[in-house]
């Protein structure tokens, strides 16, 4: 049987995220998320190493705590901050036998791997678009055929060097190896597979974050640019502190509350109620509405200015997820300014059912797609803990000590 947990880290404007997962057989269960506040990333850059480091080792030692194992590697999702993609079609000969093995693969994406690119670039995966034999292509290696050589259609993902080493140096100061390394743009077409929808029509996959939004477009099954525009929900969020003299986390409750964009007329009955300085103020839906509205039209209007170009020459659709896609009406408005087809989306596995995740259930796929051309599988947890937590639990009908309050606790997520 086949028993694998990872772990994978995602970087995000002032979070870190953490998501414990395990593979057995062929089912996929979430163990552990946590995020964890950091003011150390802002999404683009580094601005205080130390606070992501602490932050980091924060994030494991709630997971060591709650899974009884502590964390010994990870799969580091890299911002595809300067992402560019380098396409190329390689002949492989056979190398190790007298007709192409995985062994042959393996080493042609190893060289791929370590291709010259520009200084300030670093390649972080390649990937196979399609195995060529006879002008035939197939998505997976034929295994019916003793070939004698294979073309593969190739595309290599490179992001900014020196954020990359930076990052991955942030995860080693916190104790933590790094298993792999994927592109954030990636993990997203895998978890919303934008990338299978991307065969006949254009995708863009647009991310909301707190001040910065990812837009990542698929075609022809392809990932083929990542872009990011200066706007995100935490504007929206602004809006209402100023307006209300909030704080930002109060703030954004009422955005994700009260915000309603396919409402015509808006509820003025009071929704919140503060004091300050013996002084008692309320809002209500309308007065949220009007802080947010204007602000909410001008990021649709930006995005579809960026997009208008790609739409104009093919057929798409627009996927939003991310923390700030949750909007009610998010979708609808946007559909009915760019007359583009959008929909959000919400991961369905249990869990991790937010689109904040969607990034880290992805590199999972993602990582997983390339094991058949791995030497070996890893764990990304002590397993000798690991089993030795499991070993331990009884059960026990008589007493809430049962495993079954062990793997709730798995699902917990701690947000500090």
């Amino acid at each position: 049987m086949e028993k694998q947990i990872l772990a994978v880290v995602s970087f995000s404007q002032y979070k870190v995220k953490v998501l414990v997962a395990q593979f057995f057989n062929t089912k996929f269960n979430v163990l552990k998320v946590e995020h964890v506040t950091c003011d150390g990333f802002d999404g683009e850059h580094i601005v205080n190493e130390k606070l992501i480091v602490s932050s980091l080792k924060k994030a494991f030692e709630h997971i060591a705590a709650n899974l009884g194992a502590t964390i010994t590697n990870v799969i580091m999702i890299v911002p595809s901050v300067g992402m560019d993609r380098y396409h190329e079609k390689v002949n492989v000969y056979p190398q190790f036998s007298s007709t192409i093995t995985n062994k042959d693969i393996m080493l042609a994406l190893k060289k791929a791997m370590n291709s010259q690119v520009r200084h300030d670039k670093e390649i972080i995966f390649v990937n196979v678009n399609a195995f060529i034999v006879n002008n035939t292509k197939y998505k997976k290696m034929p295994s019916n055929m003793d070939l004698d050589s294979i073309v593969l259609d190739m595309d290599q993902f490179v992001a900014d060097k020196q954020l990359t080493h930076s990052l991955a140096a942030c995860i080693e100061k916190a104790g933590v190896g790094i298993l792999d390394i994927v592109l954030d743009s990636w993990a997203l077409g895998k978890e919303t597979a934008a990338i299978d929808a991307s065969m006949k029509s254009s995708v863009i996959i647009v991310d909301i974050d707190r001040y910065k939004t990812l837009l990542s477009l698929y075609y022809h099954g392809r990932l083929i640019s990542s872009s990011w525009i200066d706007q995100g929900y935490g504007t929206w969020v602004n809006a209402i502190v100023q307006a209300h003299q909030l704080q930002f986390d109060v703030a954004h409750r009422l955005l994700v509350q009260n915000v309603d964009l396919d409402k015509a007329k808006y509820n003025t009955h009071p929704v919140f109620l503060w004091q300050v300085k013996e002084q008692t103020y309320t809002t209500n839906q309308a007065n949220i509405m009007e802080c947010v509205e204007s602000h909410i039209d001008k990021f649709i209007e930006e995005i579809h200015e960026v997009c208008q170009p790609i739409f104009a020459k093919s057929f798409g659709e627009f996927v939003l997820t991310g923390e700030g896609s949750l909007l009610e009406g998010l979708s609808e408005r946007m559909k009915k300014v760019t007359t583009i087809p959008t929909k959000v989306y919400v991961p369905e596995t249990m869990g991790a059912r937010d689109p904040s995740l969607s990034q880290c259930l992805g590199a999972l796929y993602a990582y997983k797609d390339h094991l058949i051309y791995r030497h070996h599988t890893a764990s990304c947890v002590n397993e000798v803990e690991f089993d030795t937590m499991i070993k331990s639990v009884k059960f026990n009908d008589t007493q809430d000590g049962t495993l079954s309050k062990k793997v709730k606790g798995f699902f917990d997520t701690k947000k500090d």
